[in-house]
């Protein structure tokens, strides 16, 4: 009996030093945030100063970039105000040991619906993306303008993605008598051929995009966190609009006036110790 007792306690003590060691292990492989592993960050190393540089100096120099991608967002908006699913983005400030960084986010509002009429335009209600795929692997994007390619294969209309249905490419062959409804479901001739895939992200850190109106997983295929049940509407005979609201005259100011006291703070610092050096000069 004791014999049976002592291999129980044994087995049980190897059970719990086996369980202590894989949570001590899943938390040593927890690591903190690194914004030199963000793939969403700006790399702006061609422009970093010497860490042991005065903060006087360093700080603003790093802001400037930083400013500037603010600008370029912008006028990116500027340019897209009529482009079809196209998302806005803008840069906010990480910072790591001292070092800011300037890190992409997009703003994924919904467009206005346009009207069309065409059979193969369609809108999404709501969060979610269509689902494509392209050269670079899965894709996601909310434009909707959508065409046949020379295979008969639903596609996009920019650069002949193909749209991916529950059950792979969706083959129509034609667009005579194509519905779709609410749910994504598309018939023709009455007779049900695939469903749109469509999915809606639980994080929208995991994505980028080429253009702001194609989205790909920034860690790879696979790696992007899905909600279970996406919420959404379809209507065919629409598609979406832009999503900028506002343009590069409404936030020019403030980005303006950011770079120019950094641009002005280097200057002055860069005098003050040419005056410091020449103090003593003879």
């Amino acid at each position: 009996m004791k014999v049976i007792v002592t291999k129980k306690l044994f087995l049980l003590l190897i059970i719990g030093v086996f369980l202590g060691y894989v949570s001590v292990h899943a938390i040593s492989m927890t690591e903190p945030y690194d914004p030199e592993k963000d793939p969403l960050v700006v790399d702006k190393s061609d422009v970093m100063l010497n860490s042991r540089m005065d903060s006087a100096l360093r700080y603003p120099t790093q802001a400037m970039p930083i400013y500037e991608e603010h600008f370029n967002a912008y006028e990116a908006y500027t340019a897209n105000q009529m482009t079809p699913g196209y998302k806005e983005y803008t840069f906010g400030n990480v910072s790591k040991d001292g070092q800011v960084y300037g890190r992409k986010f997009f703003r994924l509002g919904q467009g206005p619906p346009i009207e069309t009429g065409g059979p193969l335009d369609v809108y999404v209600e709501g969060k979610a993306f269509f689902v494509i795929q392209g050269p670079f692997g899965q894709g996601y994007t909310r434009d909707g303008r959508f065409v046949l390619d020379s295979y008969g294969r639903l596609a996009t209309i920019a650069d002949y993605f193909l749209v991916m249905g529950e059950n792979g490419p969706i083959v129509l062959d034609d667009t005579e008598a194509v519905y779709i409804n609410a749910n994504g479901e598309i018939y023709k001739n009455d007779r049900m051929i695939d469903r749109i895939r469509l999915v809606q992200f639980a994080n929208l850190g995991e994505i980028d995009s080429f253009n702001s109106h194609i989205f790909y997983p920034v860690y790879g295929p696979g790696s992007v966190d899905l909600e279970e049940n996406p919420k959404y509407y379809i209507r065919q005979g629409f598609y979406e609009g832009s999503a900028v609201v506002k343009g590069l005259i409404g936030e020019l100011p403030r980005f303006k006036h950011g770079y120019l006291a950094s641009a002005y703070t280097v200057q002055r610092t860069l005098r003050m110790y040419q005056n410091a050096l020449t103090m003593g000069t003879p």
